[in-house]
């Protein structure tokens, strides 16, 4: 057989490999474009992350913003302070402990409502909602507890000292003393979780204390440093001119003269003058007014006193839950919700500032 033979040195033949440099290019080139598409799929995320999380702070801060603001301060003494805050008019204020009688503050147009409030003894849940002009609510919910079992509260007017003594059990004795005297007692009503008593106090600074006794021993105790101020009848001038006044009444009884006439009928002007200034004092006097008429779905209730409103109590006759509102100005507006069926009849009585009360009245209305 014949045979050919290859006279090429193989290891002097070259062999082509793969990547070259157009290769690494076009990898380097590929690499490069993912990473860029990368990079703009990160800043478009935290664009929109950004810029979306505003948007949605912002609505939530409105949304916030939209509804009224409840603040409850806890005193001392006993007593917490409502504060009710709103970027809107106010409706109405409702609180209770204990889901029992409700009390209603009025909103009179308000944004900012402040109220202090007691704290019943022992452990108690209060409760309160705000409704606004638009109808949006606000609510808050708490337990506050109030240890012991007699509370004295002691307020200044003037000159006159009132005294409350509050206990979870009947009061059966109430004392008090000025200064460094004895104790002296007061005349307490039997039976009575509440007891309330006045005093004068004297011309000058005076310590003044007031102790109490429940009819299961339990006793409290309060003290406190009050002023007796100098009455406008204790000015000397005035005294003067009282006598001037007189003496010139007594010179016209004894003269004839016209001009003496004269100085009689000044006299009597000056009775009318007084006459005149005591008018606004028969004029509290009077009782405050009532009325109730049907509205949409509600009674509205009508209430005016002269001088001054103090609370309104509405009693919803079928199961005895009164409804207590309160107000400090001469004229009050309210509607009352009308429940479904029959079943609405209900009482009103208006009290003032001077603890004078409306005759009741009474209506029954279907819804």
């Amino acid at each position: 057989m014949n045979q050919i033979l290859s006279t090429d040195d193989v290891s002097n033949k070259s062999y082509k490999t793969k990547g070259g440099p157009k290769d690494i290019k076009s990898i380097v080139k590929f690499f490069a474009i993912i990473l860029i598409i990368f990079g703009i799929f990160l800043v478009a995320t935290s664009s929109l992350a950004m810029f979306g999380g505003k948007d949605t702070n912002k609505k939530e801060k409105n949304e916030i913003s939209s509804k009224p603001r409840i603040e409850v301060i806890e005193k001392e003494d006993g007593k917490l302070t409502l504060k009710i805050m709103h970027d809107k008019v106010i409706e109405r204020v409702e609180y209770s402990w204990d889901n029992d009688a409700t009390e209603v503050i009025n909103g009179g147009e308000r944004k900012y409502i402040e109220r202090t409030i007691e704290i019943p003894f022992g452990e108690n849940e209060l409760n309160v909602k705000v409704i606004d002009i638009d109808g949006t609510t606000a609510e808050y919910s708490n337990t506050y507890t109030v240890k012991g079992s007699i509370k004295i509260d002691i307020k200044q007017s003037g000159n006159n000292i009132r005294i409350v003594v509050k206990g979870k059990n009947p009061i059966t004795k109430v004392e008090y003393a000025w200064d460094d005297d004895e104790l002296k007692e007061f005349e307490v009503e039997k039976g009575e979780k509440e007891q309330t008593f006045e005093v004068e106090v004297s011309l000058g600074e005076h310590s003044f204390i007031v102790k109490a006794t429940d009819e299961n021993d339990e006793k409290g105790e309060e003290k406190l440093t009050v002023v007796g101020k100098k009455n406008n009848s204790d000015n000397p001038e005035e005294n003067t001119t009282n006598e001037t006044n007189t003496t010139n009444t007594t010179n016209t009884t004894n003269t004839t003269n016209t001009t003496n006439t004269s100085n009689t009928t000044n006299t009597t002007n000056t009775t009318n003058t007084t006459n005149t200034t005591n008018t606004p004092s028969s004029t509290t006097g009077t009782k405050p007014t009532v009325k109730l008429s049907k509205g949409d779905d509600a009674y509205v209730i009508t209430a005016h006193d002269d001088v001054a409103l103090s609370k309104i109590e509405i009693t919803t006759l079928s199961d005895g839950k009164v409804t207590t509102m309160t107000s400090d100005e001469k004229d009050f507006t309210y509607n009352f919700p009308l429940k479904e069926g029959d079943d609405n009849k209900i009482q009103v009585v208006v009290y003032n500032s001077n603890g004078l009360k409306s005759d009741p009245i009474k209506a029954k209305w279907k819804k």
